[in-house]
C-alpha cells in the first residue's frame, strides 16, 4: 500500500499525463507547513515547475473556491516577482484534493 505522499504523487502523475504535460520526475519537497505540499515538476524541456498541493483551506472553502482564490493570489503576487509566475491550475480532485496550481 502506498504512503500517502506516493498516492499523491501518484495520482499527480495522473493529472499531468491527463492535461498532457510532460516532465521526467516528481520530486517531494520537504513537508514543513499544514496548508500545502510542494513537489518539484523536472520537465524535459524548458523550467522546471514546483506544484502547490493545497492540504486543506486555511479559510474553510470549497476545494473549487479554494483553488480559485489561490491561483488569484499567485497571480497578483507574480507581479511583484514575490512568487513564480503560475503557469497553471488543475481542478480540484478527490486524488490530490483541493487541486494544484504549478509555477
Amino acid at each position: 500500500m502506498p504512503t500517502p505522499t506516493e498516492a499523491r504523487l501518484q495520482a499527480l502523475a495522473t493529472e499531468l499525463k491527463r492535461a498532457g504535460i510532460v516532465y521526467r520526475e516528481l520530486t517531494p519537497m520537504a513537508d514543513t507547513g499544514l496548508a500545502h505540499d510542494h513537489v518539484w515538476v523536472h520537465r524535459s524541456g524548458g523550467d522546471d515547475w514546483v506544484a502547490r498541493l493545497p492540504k486543506q483551506s486555511q479559510m474553510n472553502l470549497p476545494p473549487e473556491e479554494n483553488l480559485a482564490y489561490q491561483t488569484a493570489c499567485y497571480q497578483r503576487a507574480s507581479q511583484g516577482g514575490h512568487t513564480p509566475k503560475i503557469y497553471d491550475a488543475l481542478p480540484a480532485q478527490r486524488r490530490i484534493a483541493p487541486g494544484w496550481i504549478a509555477g
